[in-house]
């Protein structure tokens, strides 16, 4: 239905379970036009999963990412980042999503924020933010991803995410795209604009090789014609949005959101706002809207 109505980019969110179980549920799922799944992932080891979810799920993980392989659809990981559970693991992440491109477009980490019943408030050892994310990154990659890599979208605020592309090479090391020197986009489409626009230069030397004498022209190891081709399929996308709570909610980030959910009468809320509760648990907006 939602095709019919001119929606051209589907994603389901999902946490893997059912689609590594039943793979002609996937079929059908393949089959009504869905392009991706938003797949909560909490890292590689079982360790993590006893303490997330209560039991190992890194096998039902690889199982149902092998059966979207299959079937052609793309998989996104999200992550939601909790010190001393996972935040040491980051990296582990990033390489294995690599290993597992063209399948896995993505990696998608949210710093855990804090709703639904929770009654004291937050210290700063429970969170992580963007910045120390980033150096995290950087650390446990060994420098394939920079925290310099990470530009933010100015979907909102330049707080509220940051974003990184990098072309998977055959050994499953990293070539960053993105780069702070490009400067920080003034709207979304930037982030692709500057992308382009740095390795324009890469396409400029291609063009010179291509058309002359070159060696290299006609090799699949190593020439320009083979990156190029390569970054076409095999790209990683590692972004990070930091969610508001109760305890976090600035107003001007809220009124500038550009995540909403649709209410059934029709309003924008933004997303943060939406999920917000207070200590109690109460919401402003999600159970009236879920109990119409």
């Amino acid at each position: 239905m939602a095709k019919d109505m001119g929606i051209e980019y589907i994603e389901i969110n999902t946490n893997g379970i059912r689609i590594a179980k039943e793979p002609e549920y996937l079929k059908a799922l393949a089959d009504a036009g869905v392009d991706d799944f938003y797949f909560q992932f909490d890292g590689t080891d079982d360790e993590i999963y006893l303490k997330t979810r209560g039991k190992p799920l890194f096998d039902l993980k690889q199982q149902a990412i092998k059966n979207c392989g299959e079937v052609g659809i793309g998989v996104t990981l999200v992550v939601t980042v909790v010190p001393d559970v996972n935040l040491h693991h980051v990296g582990e992440i990033i390489k294995f999503a690599a290993r597992n491109t063209p399948v896995v477009k993505g990696v998608h980490f949210q710093p855990i924020f804090h709703v639904g019943r929770y009654f004291e408030e937050p210290k700063d050892e429970n969170r992580v933010n963007l910045p120390q994310l980033a150096h995290e990154i950087e650390v446990q990659t060994k420098g394939m991803i920079k925290a310099d890599n990470f530009l933010p979208t100015s979907c909102s605020n330049v707080h509220c995410d940051m974003k990184s592309l990098s072309v998977v090479l055959p050994d499953y090391s990293l070539f960053p795209l993105t780069t702070m020197a490009l400067g920080p986009p003034t709207k979304t489409d930037d982030v692709a604009h500057k992308t382009r626009k740095e390795v324009s230069e890469f396409w400029r030397f291609i063009e010179d090789t291509m058309d002359g004498e070159d060696e290299t022209r006609d090799k699949d190891d190593g020439s320009w014609r083979t990156f190029i081709k390569r970054a076409k399929t095999h790209y990683l996308t590692v972004s990070a949005m930091a969610f508001q709570d109760v305890w976090t909610g600035e107003t001007e980030r809220w009124e500038r959101c550009c995540i909403h959910v649709v209410t059934l009468d029709g309003r924008l809320i933004p997303f943060c706002l939406f999920n917000v509760t207070a200590r109690d648990g109460t919401t402003l907006y999600r159970r009236k809207t879920f109990c119409q």
